[in-house]
């Protein structure tokens, strides 16, 4: 019996009634969704799918998911637990947004230190809500 949304989102992704690339009305799949509107179980599960996670959307911006949950920190702490895993699972904090701008430039300065700390922890989360997956070797 399904318990919440994110059991139902697997449910769909596992038997492919929703493959992960599905776009929304605005042209973003799920992971930039997740990113959007700071849902690390989310992240964490498409991210172990292993979905493209320096995709750039919006073409004005050109953000990858990095620059979006950057551009969110300061609405709150789970979008610096979304940036944690994305680093996590290998996503390239090195790509410009189409201002030429790294993900860390838009990260509000009050949230640095912190994210910092969770990303050099050895990528240990620090919400116990959300453990980290562990990837094999």
């Amino acid at each position: 019996m399904r318990t919440n949304n994110i059991q139902l989102w697997k449910e769909f992704v596992d038997d492919n009634s929703w493959p992960l690339t599905t776009l929304n009305s605005n042209g973003v799949d799920c992971l930039a969704v997740a990113c959007i509107y700071g849902s690390p179980l989310i992240v964490r599960e498409v991210c172990f799918r292993g979905l493209d996670m320096n995709k750039k959307y919006f073409d004005d911006v050109e953000y990858t998911p990095l620059h979006l949950c950057a551009e969110k920190m300061e609405q709150g702490y789970q979008w610096l637990e979304c940036y944690r895993l994305l680093k996590e699972f290998g996503a390239d904090d090195t790509v410009k947004s189409k201002d030429g701008e790294f993900p860390w430039d838009l990260v509000p300065d009050d949230k640095k230190e912190k994210l910092h700390g969770m990303i050099d922890n050895g990528g240990e989360s620090t919400y116990l809500y959300y453990p980290l997956i562990k990837k094999n070797p």
